[in-house]
């Protein structure tokens, strides 16, 4: 099982996905203070491998991507991310190492 904590940083929302791989999909589980990621994590239960990288390669007509467009207000929220790293890596596809933006 893959865990990441993501931190909204200007909202001060915490987020907390769990990802476990079962079989041929990964089960997500997402529990957040931000209510429009709490309704974004009701359509992002199950994930197979083609709904992240849908045959066109558009990033965003992947399943998560789609969903935050429909679910989130800020372009700039960075659980789509921290959702996206999970699943990867519980595909085996990435390790588990963090992104990081910083402000100089």
């Amino acid at each position: 099982m893959t865990t990441v904590r993501v931190f909204g940083g200007a909202c001060k929302f915490s987020t907390v996905i769990e990802a476990r791989r079962d079989g041929h999909s990964v089960k997500v589980s997402i529990k957040s203070e931000c209510d429009a990621v709490n309704n974004l994590s009701k359509e992002i239960n199950v994930v197979k491998y083609e709904d992240i990288f849908p045959k066109t390669r558009n990033v965003f007509e992947n399943i998560v991507y789609a969903c935050a467009g429909k679910h989130l207000k800020h372009a700039d929220c960075p659980v789509p991310c921290g959702i996206m790293k999970a699943i990867l890596v519980e595909f085996g596809m990435q390790r588990g190492e963090p992104p990081r933006i910083e402000f100089e």
